[in-house]
C-alpha cells in the first residue's frame, strides 16, 4: 500500500481516532508522523519528544515512569477534545503496545496501527546518518521482536496497516 492509499484511507477515519505507528528506529515513523501531522494537523505524542522536554536529552531512559505519564496524560487529553492523535515509539514489544490500548481503550473511537516493514538494512543505514544514533544491536533486537510478535486484531487494533 502506497502513501496516497494510506493518506485516503486515514481520511475515512473518525476524529478521535489513535494512529498507533510501530517499526525499530530508522524505518520512517517520525517522518510519517510529521507528514500525517501537516496534513491532517494531528498532533504527535512521542516519548523520545517528551524525553527531550523533561530531562533535555531525548535518550535518557532513567525518566520513563514520568515520560510515559506523560505521554498518558497527552494521549488522553487529546482523545477527550475529540483530536484524532498519533502515537510514534517503536512499540516493538506487545506488552507497551497493550498499556498504551488499555490507557486509551474507552476514549479512542477507532485504533489504527501502521507497522514499517522497512527491511533491517535500510533502518540500519537511515540510522547511521542520524545525529542521534541507536545501536545497531538495539534496532536487531527490535526489528526481531515486531517480526516474532507483531501486532494483531486481537490487541485492540480495528485497522492493522503494513507499510
Amino acid at each position: 500500500m502506497n502513501d496516497s492509499h494510506i493518506d485516503n484511507l486515514i481520511k475515512t477515519f473518525p476524529d478521535g481516532t489513535l494512529i498507533i505507528l510501530c517499526g525499530p528506529p530508522g524505518s520512517g515513523k517520525s517522518t510519517y508522523a510529521s507528514h500525517l501531522q501537516h496534513c491532517y494537523y494531528y498532533p504527535v505524542v512521542c516519548p523520545d519528544d517528551i524525553r527531550q522536554e523533561l530531562t533535555g536529552n531525548a535518550s535518557d531512559q532513567t525518566h520513563n515512569t514520568e515520560v510515559f505519564d506523560t505521554v498518558y496524560k497527552r494521549l488522553i487529553y487529546y482523545l477527550q477534545s475529540g483530536y484524532s492523535v498519533i502515537y510514534d515509539a517503536t512499540n516493538c514489544r506487545p506488552n507497551y503496545r497493550t498499556k498504551i490500548l488499555s490507557v486509551v481503550k474507552d476514549l479512542a473511537k477507532k485504533v489504527v496501527c501502521i507497522i514499517f516493514t522497512t527491511p533491517i538494512t535500510e533502518c540500519i543505514k537511515r540510522n547511521s546518518e542520524r545525529d542521534r544514533k541507536v545501536p545497531d544491536s538495539v534496532i536487531e533486537k527490535m526489528y526481531l521482536g515486531l517480526r516474532n510478535h507483531p501486532p494483531t486484531v486481537y490487541e485492540g487494533y480495528n485497522v492493522i496497516i503494513r507499510v
